[in-house]
């Protein structure tokens, strides 16, 4: 389902009212991301995963990230 621009503009409205007193990052990150992407209409299930796994080159160890969202880098 396609949002419209007032929906995610209130969806973004909501969003910014429950979060504006989170002070745990650990405890409200997974949360906070699921409802990040639902602003949009977007299930974060879909279109990324938590605590992927990922290698890094320069030490060839591996770390998790927060968030992954494949084709998504920057």
């Amino acid at each position: 389902m396609t949002l419209s621009y007032r929906d995610i503009k209130n969806n973004a409205h909501q969003f910014i009212i429950d979060y504006d007193n989170a002070v745990k990052e650990n405890a409200e990150a997974q949360s906070f991301l699921n409802d990040f992407f639902n602003i949009f209409g977007i299930s974060r299930r879909r279109v990324a995963s938590f605590e992927q796994a990922v290698k890094l080159e320069e030490k060839g160890s591996t770390k998790r990230i927060d968030l992954f969202w494949r084709g998504t880098h920057y």
